[in-house]
């Protein structure tokens, strides 16, 4: 299996403290005011490059609930045969489509159970009522899981082990100005401003068994798959 996580927008309207991404995040106006991805660019990009039998897509922001055309964008993915996941907090519509769930983070601070969700994820955070919602989850038959909690993390080269059996062969990462990049970590880093959709320039996957091949990123992924 090859993943693409897809940062569809570097905004989003919750401001998590522990957000792994915050640090990138913009307010919307700022995003659209920069040259951004778009679903013709992303589309044609990925009609040229990437088996939908072979990659499994992954719709992140930011939140994509605030990306202009993400009403159109996951038909579009579902009628090209792509399936994957997108990974919401749950407080904005978006399309139901059995191709592509929402999995939904309830958010730490957050009482009720969001609104929109395939599938919930809680994050084992000792600052949140977590295990109340892991069993509310559970009374109401509500499809969840738990995901570690990782800010202990930050700063630190290497990724902690999460799982061996890793089930993902090569990685993409595309950010929300279109760049294509081998990981989100190093997104802005690696590649220059050329190296994106844009320029219908090929992907160069990061091959797990040349790195860490526990990326939590990738971890988390795999527990929806």
């Amino acid at each position: 299996m090859n993943v693409l996580t897809v940062s569809l927008i570097s905004a989003c309207n919750y401001s998590c403290w522990y957000c792994p991404v915050k640090k990138w995040l913009m307010p919307i106006e700022e995003w659209q005011s920069k040259r951004h991805l778009n679903n013709a660019a992303l589309l044609q990009w990925l009609d040229k490059y990437l088996d939908p039998n072979e990659w499994f897509i992954e719709l992140t922001g930011g939140e994509p609930g605030l990306y202009p055309e993400i009403d159109t964008l996951v038909p579009a993915l579902a009628d090209r045969g792509y399936n994957g996941m997108i990974k919401t907090n749950g407080s904005l519509p978006l399309p139901v489509n059995s191709h592509f769930p929402r999995i939904t983070a309830w958010h730490q601070g957050v009482e009720k159970i969001p609104p929109y969700y395939d599938s919930i994820v809680i994050i084992e955070n000792s600052r949140d009522c977590w295990e109340e919602k892991a069993a509310y989850c559970k009374e109401h038959d509500v499809p969840y899981k738990t995901v570690l909690f990782d800010r202990q993390y930050e700063g630190q080269k290497s990724c902690p082990a999460y799982d061996s059996d890793n089930k993902t062969e090569q990685y993409l990462h595309i950010n929300s100005r279109g760049q294509i990049t081998p990981c989100p970590r190093v997104a802005v880093e690696v590649r220059g401003e050329c190296y994106t959709v844009f320029n219908m320039l090929p992907p160069v996957p990061l091959k797990l068994s040349d790195s860490c091949p526990r990326c939590k990123n990738i971890h988390d992924v795999e527990l929806f798959i």
